[in-house]
């Protein structure tokens, strides 16, 4: 760490680290006043939509923890224990063994998942389903592109009332969408009855704090992690200044921005295992990496020796704290079955 770093050798902030928190807090508070005046205006689930229409989200995408390919080999390794190995190509060749499968995809947005699992030769057809029309509209445009229409077919769902059109499935996958679902006991029925005998649901999600509210011993945590980093990594976007803490999201903003957003991502394995006979709990990470690194993962090049090296530092941490019991895992990777006898556990 340079010396300027984020504490200096008595222990307190660098200069340039409160400089960066005076420069920028009036910034981000008016920013956010401003955005919370705009989003009130806006039913929710209108809200909803717009969150996740193709603009938005495209915006967003670049800004999360996975963008980087250090991160990515981490979680790999913590699905399947193989760098080169994603949740989705681990969990298909455990629970997708036959040939002619059919498959929903729950929350698909532009269809990056439809379209694997296109052209995976045991998946015979696919159904991909979202909220926002626009990303639905996308998603269908893309498999055409692509060549692969007539083994995708795509519907505009609300995932907290609407009926799953179209199965039974043998297999229904989402990822990062179930904690966008405030109703994940109506859901969850929904998906076992859609589900083929013998059917699996897989998913990849967010099960952390609701709204990500994290207690203080995780703002901690968090806060440490960010003042170990050099200030080139703590830059903000937009002439912002320094990021001041490891957690940078509001949750009363939050839901006011989006309403959806991990409304009740506490409650899923809860809910889930009340519901259906789970498979296999897969502990993914993220506890530390996904606020931590969110919008700061910018600051971070690809292929670059000194910043690969500060991610792997940071992926070594976030393992440390999980072994520790220290921390939990904010993601999970899970399979599940409807119940036999189609009821919930006595």
């Amino acid at each position: 760490m340079t010396a300027a770093g984020a504490r200096s050798a008595q222990g307190r902030p660098s200069f340039l680290f409160r400089l960066g928190w005076f420069l920028a807090s009036p910034v981000i508070r008016a920013r956010r006043a401003l955005g919370r005046a705009r989003a009130r205006l806006r039913p929710a689930r209108s809200r909803v939509r717009h969150r996740w229409s193709p603009g938005e989200a495209s915006a967003l995408a670049p800004l999360v923890w996975t963008n980087a390919r250090i991160v990515r080999e981490y979680l790999h390794v913590r699905a399947s224990g193989n760098p080169g190995c994603d949740w989705v190509t681990w969990m298909l060749s455990r629970y997708s063994r036959d040939s002619r499968q059919s498959a929903l995809v729950l929350g698909g947005g532009e269809g990056w998942l439809e379209r694997v699992l296109a052209r995976d030769p045991r998946i015979a057809k696919v159904m991909g389903v979202d909220i926002a029309r626009e990303s639905v509209e996308e998603a269908a445009r893309l498999a055409e592109a692509e060549g692969l229409s007539a083994l995708i077919s795509h519907e505009v769902v609300d995932l907290d009332r609407d009926e799953i059109p179209g199965g039974p499935y043998d297999l229904v996958l989402a990822h990062d969408a179930i904690h966008h679902v405030r109703d994940l006991e109506g859901l969850f029925e929904r998906i076992a009855r859609a589900l083929a005998p013998g059917g699996t649901l897989l998913f990849c999600e967010y099960v952390g704090p609701s709204r990500f509210d994290f207690d203080e011993r995780r703002q901690a945590q968090l806060d440490h992690a960010l003042r170990s980093l050099p200030e080139k990594y703590r830059r903000l976007q937009g002439r912002r200044g320094l990021a001041t803490k490891g957690h940078r999201t509001d949750p009363a903003e939050l839901a006011i921005r989006d309403p959806s957003e991990a409304v009740r991502s506490d409650e899923i394995l809860p809910v889930l295992r009340n519901s259906m006979t789970v498979l296999e709990e897969i502990p993914y990470g993220g506890g530390l990496l996904a606020p931590l690194l969110f919008e700061l993962i910018l600051n971070f090049e690809d292929g670059n020796p000194a910043d690969d090296a500060v991610l792997r530092s940071l992926c070594d941490r976030e393992r440390a704290l999980m072994e520790s019991g220290e921390l939990g895992s904010d993601y999970v990777v899970v399979a599940a079955r409807k119940r036999a006898d189609g009821g919930n556990p006595p």
